[in-house]
C-alpha cells in the first residue's frame, strides 16, 4: 500500500499539464472488475456500470451497479447520489460526492447473506495531465448497517477520441481485505 501511495503522490505532484482541460462529469462507462477478499476461496469477477449526468455547471448525478460472482459467493452493490466539482487550479479538479448505497452479499462458504442499505462519502481530485491523459485519486468512506470502511481509489484514463476513453483503476480498503482491480471503457456524452 505504501508504494501505491507514493506513486500516486508523485503523479499528482509532478508539474505537467500544459494542455489541461476540465474533465467530463457527463459519461457512461462499463468495466470488468476482479475483487480479492480475505476469507474467500476464489476471487470475485464481474462487471460494473457507472453513469454520471451533469445537471448544471458544477453539479452531477451518479449511478453505479457492480455485480461480482465466484463459485461460492455473489456481491452486488448499487450507488445513487449526487456530487459537486470545481476546478481549483489549472490542472486539478476537486469533487465531493454522497451516495445512497445498497449491498447484497451472498457468501455460501461463510453461510452469510447480507442485504443492507447505507451511504458513501467521497472526496477526490482529477489531474488532467495532458490533453488525453488524466489521473484520479479518491478517498471513500462508506457505512452499511453497523459496519464502515475506508477506501483509496486510483484511476488512470486515456482519451482515445473525444467520445471514447479507456481506463484502469484500483480500489483498496485502507484497513481491511477488499482489493479491487478494474479495466473498462467510457463514453462521454
Amino acid at each position: 500500500m505504501n508504494k501505491f501511495l507514493l506513486i500516486t503522490i508523485f503523479i499528482f505532484s509532478t508539474p505537467f499539464g500544459a494542455f489541461a482541460e476540465t474533465p467530463s462529469f457527463h459519461f457512461a462507462q462499463l468495466s470488468y472488475s476482479t475483487v480479492d477478499f480475505n476469507g474467500l476461496d476464489n476471487k470475485l469477477n464481474g462487471f460494473e456500470f457507472k453513469m454520471n449526468y451533469q445537471v448544471t455547471g458544477n453539479f452531477y448525478l451518479n449511478y453505479e451497479n457492480l455485480d461480482l460472482d465466484s463459485s461460492n459467493a455473489n456481491l452486488n452493490t448499487r450507488n445513487i447520489g449526487f456530487g459537486y466539482h470545481s476546478k481549483m487550479i489549472k490542472t486539478f479538479t476537486y469533487f465531493g460526492q454522497i451516495d445512497w448505497l445498497n449491498m447484497t452479499n451472498n457468501n455460501q462458504s461463510l453461510n452469510q447473506y447480507i442485504n443492507d442499505d447505507g451511504y458513501r462519502l467521497s472526496a477526490g481530485m482529477i489531474n488532467q495531465r495532458f490533453k488525453d491523459i488524466q489521473f484520479k485519486a479518491i478517498y471513500e468512506y462508506q457505512e452499511i448497517a453497523d459496519e464502515n470502511g475506508q477506501y483509496f481509489y486510483f484511476e488512470g484514463l486515456y482519451q482515445v477520441t473525444n467520445k471514447f476513453s479507456i481506463f484502469v483503476s484500483r480500489r483498496k480498503q485502507i484497513e481491511g481485505s477488499f482489493d479491487q482491480y478494474i479495466a473498462g471503457i467510457r463514453y462521454n456524452f
